[in-house]
């Protein structure tokens, strides 16, 4: 075989390695899609008007947080999680022969430098929720359920503010805030769900300042001491919301919607726990698929608008 022959077998073995790459690349990203679909029920309509390249890697991390996240609330026995978790671990160190939703993962960190210490930082808050005592408030203070809340929670922000794009240092700190914020809140608004499981994330000197007590919030007890406990986290949570609005003009245009969007999306559930009196037994606090979609039109016309503006001055 002469050597233009040789080129040109090689060509085309490359040529079809290429496009096997590409479509094992496409259907990782599909699965991606599909999984933030079904089961991001306060994001999915935000990245819908994000630009395709980024909207496509959002939704890899989204995945991937969201498969470590089922592992830790799964029915699997506490050796078999975490026995998974290293397997997620082990896949991260590897990032060759994976298939599921690790090329498009990988594909976004390499396309965003995303550091990978993010990604093991979210494994290692997933081993906390599995090592988290139950029936007992877990978390002394405060100050130990932000440890829990960075790693599960504001390390995401992290991550995706590479792939939005940031035009300060300062952004990093606004996304913990972030983090912070709606993290507090979920666990808020979940309080007697995860009670349900056995978990409890409110801290023990909150219990200690509102003067209520463990045994009290297992009988489902809503006193004024219950309400106080309350609305100890929702000022926290507003507070931090409030001081990650300064993240907003740190981030591109094309992407600054979709945080500011999540931001009225999570205080806006702030607001329905006050509005039901602080009732997280009765009722269901969850804002409807239409109430979202107005709040992710809202600023994306914001935002274009304004940047039509800024063009035109």
């Amino acid at each position: 075989m002469n050597l233009t022959i040789r080129i040109k077998v090689l060509k085309r073995f490359l040529s079809k390695k290429t496009h096997l790459e590409s479509a094992k690349l496409s259907s990782s990203y599909d699965i991606c899609k599909t999984i933030t679909k079904s089961n991001a029920k306060n994001f999915y309509y935000c990245f819908q008007v994000l630009p395709k390249n980024l909207k496509r890697s959002i939704y890899a991390l989204y995945a991937f947080c969201r498969y470590c996240d089922d592992i830790a609330d799964s029915n699997l026995s506490k050796s078999k999680k975490f026995n998974s978790l290293n397997t997620v671990k082990d896949n991260l160190n590897t990032s060759e022969n994976l298939k599921f939703i690790y090329p498009a993962l990988f594909d976004s960190i390499k396309k965003f430098s995303i550091p990978k210490k993010y990604f093991h930082m979210l494994l290692n808050g997933m081993e906390m929720d599995i090592e988290m005592k139950k029936n007992i408030a877990h978390y002394k203070t405060f100050n130990d359920l932000k440890k829990y809340c960075y790693n599960v929670s504001s390390v995401v922000g992290l991550m995706c503010i590479e792939v939005f794009g940031y035009n300060s240092s300062k952004a990093t700190h606004y996304a913990i805030q972030l983090g912070y914020a709606m993290q507090i809140t979920n666990i808020t608004r979940d309080i007697f769900e995860d009670l349900d499981t056995g978990r409890i994330y409110i801290p023990k000197e909150d219990f200690s300042t509102c003067e209520y007590t463990l045994a009290e919030l297992k009988k489902y007890k809503l006193n004024d001491n219950y309400k106080n406990l309350v609305k100890l986290q929702i000022s926290r949570a507003r507070k931090l919301f409030i001081e990650s609005q300064n993240l907003l003009p740190l981030i591109p245009n094309k992407s600054r919607f979709c945080i500011a969007a999540i931001i009225e999306i999570y205080s806006r559930i702030l607001d329905l726990i006050e509005k039901y009196d602080y009732d997280l037994i009765n009722n269901h606090i969850r804002l409807s698929t239409k109430e979202k979609i107005i709040f992710m039109i809202k600023y994306y016309f914001s935002y274009s608008f304004s940047q039509i503006f800024k063009s035109n001055s």
